[in-house]
């Protein structure tokens, strides 16, 4: 989703390594770097519309909120499972309306 404005869909690229989430652009360029360390939870819609948040309270940029209907729990479990190797475990929310942790 675009920061500007959440009805504006931009195609992003999520890699999820052992230490970090990256979001890349179409050209695969970085376009931001989360490290799993930053991340206090990870909040996700329980409707069909594929919208997961990513919370970073101490980012400057806030949260990261991504839309994916097609493999939106795969992304959601991987990162977990990555945050949970760091000896954190990240705050779960799944609702049908989206709450700040």
């Amino acid at each position: 989703m675009h920061r500007g404005g959440l009805s504006t869909a931009v195609p992003r690229i999520a890699v999820i390594t052992n230490t970090t989430c990256y979001i890349l652009d179409k050209s695969f360029a970085v376009k931001f770097q989360i490290p799993l360390t930053d991340i206090s939870g990870i909040s996700c819609s329980s409707l069909k519309d594929g919208v997961m948040v990513i919370h970073c309270p101490n980012d400057k940029r806030g949260d990261f909120v991504i839309r994916n209907d097609d493999r939106m729990i795969e992304i959601f479990s991987r990162l977990y499972l990555a945050i949970k190797e760091h000896k954190k475990i990240p705050t779960v929310l799944v609702s049908e309306r989206y709450f700040s942790l």
